[in-house]
């Protein structure tokens, strides 16, 4: 069993705290396991967690869009939440930083269904993008873009 699988089933069965109570499915994550880039949300929604897909409805289709305007898509990166979930009440507070974890860089950005409440945010984001496209192509082998 690879190693998604597996972190995939343990997901499944994981009563660590408790969100797991009130989800109706697991919502782990779509797209290119092998991703440089991986999106990370801050939570299921209502329709990711009847669907058990991370970003699905009005907010997924921003995200694609998103995804368009720096010229990547769902093929070539990793989408998931922080949590499996749905968490109540979820919100993010660490927009526009960037965090390291490893050799890895985080940048915290705008859900895409807080964009859709608050569009006056949406500039805020197309600057992360840019930020993210930027710190995209500076990875080996990805200068393509």
């Amino acid at each position: 069993m690879n190693s998604w699988e597996s972190l995939k089933q343990e997901c499944a069965v994981c009563r660590a705290c408790g969100l797991c109570e009130g989800r109706t499915n697991l919502v782990f994550g779509v797209g290119n396991e092998q991703a440089d880039l991986m999106f990370i949300g801050e939570g299921p929604g209502e329709q990711e967690d009847l669907q058990g897909v991370p970003f699905v409805g009005p907010a997924g289709k921003l995200l694609d869009a998103m995804l368009e305007m720096i010229d990547l898509d769902r093929s070539i990166v990793y989408i998931a939440n922080i949590v499996k979930c749905r968490p109540p009440h979820n919100r993010t507070k660490e927009h526009g930083q960037w965090f390291a974890y490893g050799q890895r860089r985080i940048l915290a950005t705008f859900h895409p269904s807080a964009l859709l409440r608050d569009p006056s945010r949406r500039p805020e984001a197309f600057m992360d993008l840019r930020e993210i496209r930027k710190e995209y192509r500076a990875l080996p082998g990805t200068n393509s873009l």
